[in-house]
């Protein structure tokens, strides 16, 4: 969600003219290159379906006719599939996005602005396998160790391929979202390339010493018009006509794409939901390796109810740049409401208040989300709780068509459970399970 945040994409952003002319390098894994990780899909599978089977009898149990077959559908079908078709198959993480998977990251050129993630999960050492509890989160929490080996074969299959990962950086911005530093980030790229490839990147020159700063310049037209663009003081309509000046003025790297990323914002503020996903789809074109983007892409698209699949792809790339950050997966959430995915939105909004308990419309959404499963107790005390912090949270969701009165006339009569996928909510499990 973008609600709030105005300014954040230039501290965000903190792009290089370099970072952003570079080209990710690209391959996509097939089938027949998992053989190196058999034994951890292996496992992962296990895992998985134990996950599953557990969801199952505790939907069957609840007289959920519907989930109960479901799950028993997929496990079934899970069970007699070998490891490598099994992950080719494998839902990403969230629970009822089957046609999501997991290895998507790794074949989809989609995902190409993740390719630093990728070079991280290769160079960290192995995750150790989580103890088994026996419930529904052994299959999720399994999934670093398998991402950790599909980067290595990812890696791999890079190098075989005639590429390199030379030239490829991040800035500290990103590193942050990453948990290392450029510097560190660098040093990977260097292991990496002496593993893989036929030697290592060779590690950079001392810089020379930098020459005096020249004379500051005048402000001119183009440098106010940047600079307005930027400021949350003034109204939606001043800064999109800023921003609007700034881009005909021909300004280039991290100030055009700052410009066409604050002008989308504007427009959605200002009601103009496709000159918002236009702006927001130029600034991922210019550099979609920034998580503010890759949300703005996926907002103005939820706020619209347009292109739903495409926010929702835009919306779990942000997720891969930015697992930590808040706002993304209440963007994700609100997809989840617009296509009726009532579990995938209550995990999502879960995610959020886990990571901002105070975050008034992950509140409400999760509230919202839970009126469509069924479990109305809970969605009473969320929605109370977010309208306490926010009092104009409902009406926001009103704007977007979505009231709290048309989910509990359309809710199941018997409420759903957990479903596939091994995610347990982790906001409710960090309260007592309340």
């Amino acid at each position: 969600m973008l609600r709030g945040v105005v300014l954040g994409i230039a501290g965000a952003l903190a792009l290089t003219g370099t970072a952003l002319a570079q080209t990710m390098p690209w391959v996509s894994l097939a089938k027949g290159d998992l053989a190196a990780c058999t034994d951890t899909i292996k496992q992962f599978q296990a895992r998985w379906l134990s996950a599953v089977a557990y969801d199952r009898d505790e939907a069957c149990k609840t007289t959920d006719a519907e989930l109960c077959s479901l799950l028993k559908a997929w496990h079934d079908d899970w069970k007699t599939m070998a490891p490598a078709d099994f992950m080719m198959d494998a839902p990403a993480d969230c629970e009822d996005c089957v046609e999501e998977r997991m290895i998507d990251e790794f074949i989809d050129p989609a995902f190409r602005a993740a390719v630093p993630v990728i070079i991280v999960q290769a160079a960290d050492a192995k995750p150790a396998a989580p103890a088994l509890k026996k419930d529904h989160t052994d299959g999720y929490a399994f999934m670093p160790v398998v991402y950790h080996c599909l980067s290595g074969l990812w890696v791999e299959k890079l190098f075989k391929s005639g590429q390199t990962l030379e030239g490829v950086k991040i800035t500290a911005d990103e590193g942050r979202y990453l948990k290392t530093t450029p510097e560190a980030f660098d040093g990977m790229v260097r292991s990496l390339s002496a593993k893989y490839g036929k030697g290592a990147v060779a590690a950079p020159k001392p810089a020379a010493p930098k020459p005096p700063p020249p004379p500051k310049p005048q402000v001119d037209a183009v440098r106010v018009a940047v600079r307005d663009c930027g400021n949350a003081d003034l109204t939606p309509a001043k800064r999109i006509a800023a921003c609007t000046k700034a881009i005909d003025s021909d300004v280039v790297g991290a100030e055009l794409v700052l410009a066409y990323w604050a002008r989308s914002v504007m427009k959605l503020e200002n009601g103009d939901v496709e000159g918002a996903i236009d702006d927001a789809d130029v600034a991922g074109d210019l550099y979609g390796q920034d998580y503010s983007v890759q949300n703005a892409r996926c907002w103005s698209r939820a706020v619209g109810g347009i292109d739903l699949d495409i926010a929702r792809q835009a919306c779990t790339l942000a997720i891969r740049l930015a697992p930590d950050e808040a706002s993304v997966y209440d963007s994700r959430g609100l997809v989840g409401l617009r296509q009726e995915r009532w579990m995938d939105a209550w995990n999502d909004y879960d995610e959020a208040v886990y990571i901002s308990p105070d975050f008034a419309s992950a509140l409400y959404g999760r509230g919202l989300a839970a009126l469509g499963l069924g479990r109305m107790d809970e969605a009473r005390a969320d929605l109370e709780e977010a309208l306490d912090l926010d009092p104009a949270i409902g009406e926001e969701y009103a704007e977007f068509g979505i009231e709290p009165d048309d989910l509990r006339a359309a809710a199941p009569a018997q409420p759903r459970t957990t479903g596939s996928g091994g995610y347990v909510g982790r906001a409710k499990q960090s309260r007592g399970g309340q």
